[in-house]
């Protein structure tokens, strides 16, 4: 599902849609069987304040998307395994949705 924002800027209406990435999904619980079993590497990209509100979920690795290093920590956490298969954690999921389309 695409949901549309819309923003107002010295009286000019802006409309954004969020990305949304094809791929598959996963529930939270299916999610941390997966990492938990080592199948998937869990990511969660959204900022410390974020984690700090809200925590993080078990097995999930924080990596600040916003971090000036994002590239070479999440390579470093992935043992520089290109193919190694990410699940990825934001608050609404567009960051998810947008780097999910990065990385593929």
């Amino acid at each position: 599902m695409i949901t549309p924002v819309v923003l107002i800027a010295a009286g000019v209406g802006y409309r954004l849609t969020y990305a949304t990435h094809p791929g598959p999904t996963l529930d939270a619980p299916g999610a941390f069987r997966k990492a938990a079993a080592g199948e998937i590497l869990l990511i969660d990209i959204r900022r410390p304040d974020e984690w700090q509100a809200n925590g993080s979920g078990k097995g999930a690795h924080r990596l600040d998307l916003q971090r000036p290093d994002f590239v070479e920590a999440l390579s470093a956490l992935a043992a520089g395994d290109r193919n190694r298969p990410i699940a990825l954690i934001c608050a609404k999921g567009v960051r998810s949705a947008r780097l999910a389309d990065l990385l593929s």
